[in-house]
């Protein structure tokens, strides 16, 4: 009876079903307080919950049964890092390697994800990379992986490894609304479309959706689609030739735009006049060109060389 309960329980919380689990478990227990499968289901249930003091005291009682189980060790480490605590997660952190120095992977796995929450990105992503290296089916090394680099302005690795996620049919809120934002940059707005509506159907309180649509339509306004267009040669010229082709991809739309206002100055200065349309032409190209910059400038990919360039080195164990 039990087996079957914790077994449909696992599932119930795979499928994102977490109060059913809970319950399932309790149910469970009802029977055995100390079944050690219902507590390791309570467990996971109640941290997915955020009932992280439940999820705390159910995994103490597991590891009281079994002193040595991975699952309880890693439970401790995640328990404070989800409820976004550094200084505890850092001391479970220390402690697990204590614990269980003979879990080297998952040691790394937890460190990846403590500096991509509290640390240093960069950091976050070399780790990450070596992992994945090891285990490259892992989705959920592939999915912090993508919001690792697109938090560090790398869109262009961010999508490679967040459609990694969705081609494999991984439903995740997160991952479909950074991927809308990317598609959207890529002038691909039914697919980001469709990619914020399923990120809204999967958990509600998420908003790019909104902002997809509102973006789609401020699209069609001239400088706004040009200046993108405008940036996105100059990232991908960044990508394939290093960060001085896209600065220079740069200087270029600047020195167009100066080149097409002096030369719209001097037409001006006696009959025929520029006729009105190039007029808008050129207004459309000086918007054009300082929205591009304000893309790349303020909220646009990092160009200065490799945002992770002093850790080419394997992070090792003993750093930390």
């Amino acid at each position: 009876m039990s087996e079957g309960l914790i077994e449909s329980g696992w599932a119930m919380l795979e499928a994102g079903n977490v109060n059913s689990a809970v319950r399932a478990a309790k149910q469970a227990l009802q029977s055995d307080p100390n079944d050690f499968n219902a507590l390791s289901l309570l467990t996971r249930a109640s941290l997915a919950s955020g009932d992280f003091l439940g999820a705390s005291s159910t995994n103490e009682q597991l590891l009281r049964l079994r002193p040595d189980h991975l699952q309880g060790h890693l439970n401790r480490v995640h328990i404070p890092m989800y409820r976004g605590l550094y200084g505890a997660s850092k001391e479970a952190l220390d402690a697990f390697k204590v614990a269980r120095p003979d879990a080297i992977y998952e040691y790394k796995n937890l460190l990846a994800f403590w500096e991509h929450q509290f640390g240093s990105p960069s950091k976050s992503i070399v780790i990450l990379r070596e992992l994945l290296a090891e285990t490259p089916d892992n989705m959920e090394l592939h999915k912090y992986l993508g919001l690792a680099e697109y938090e560090v302005r790398n869109p262009f690795r961010a999508s490679e490894a967040l459609s990694e996620v969705v081609q494999n049919s991984a439903r995740d809120a997160k991952v479909l609304e950074t991927l809308a934002f990317i598609r959207f940059r890529q002038f691909a707005f039914g697919d980001a479309k469709a990619l914020a509506d399923g990120s809204r159907r999967i958990d509600p309180s998420y908003k790019p959706v909104r902002w997809v649509r509102w973006g789609s339509m401020l699209a069609l306004f001239p400088p706004f689609f040009v200046g993108h267009a405008l940036q996105w040669g100059s990232a991908k010229a960044a990508e394939a030739f290093g960060p001085v082709a896209g600065h220079l991809t740069n200087l270029l739309w600047v020195v167009l735009c100066i080149s097409s206002i002096v030369y719209a100055a001097q037409v001006n200065q006696m009959p025929p006049f520029l006729p009105i349309w190039q007029g808008i032409v050129v207004l459309v190209g000086l918007f054009a060109v300082a929205w591009a910059l304000l893309v790349h400038y303020a909220i646009g990919e990092e160009w200065d060389g490799d945002p992770y360039r002093e850790l080419t080195k394997p992070i090792k164990l003993d750093d930390y």
